[in-house]
């Protein structure tokens, strides 16, 4: 799968939202935006394809039982 996430791209820099961002403007820690992305690259980190994640989260909760 082609990575669609940067370690070096900056969500906020294209925001639609950066007029009236609360992250920006007061430095807040969460950012919806920003919190989405960055879930997207961890999921990508994996190095998984989304048929994977199903596969091995079947095994799991087989194993859970």
């Amino acid at each position: 799968m082609k990575r669609m996430t940067s370690s070096n791209y900056n969500p906020c820099v294209n925001c639609i939202y950066s007029s009236s961002c609360s992250h920006i403007k007061y430095n807040a820690p969460v950012c919806p935006e920003r919190a989405r992305y960055d879930r997207l690259a961890a999921y990508e980190d994996t190095g998984l394809e989304p048929e994977e994640i199903i596969e091995l989260k079947g095994r799991m909760e087989g194993l859970e039982k």
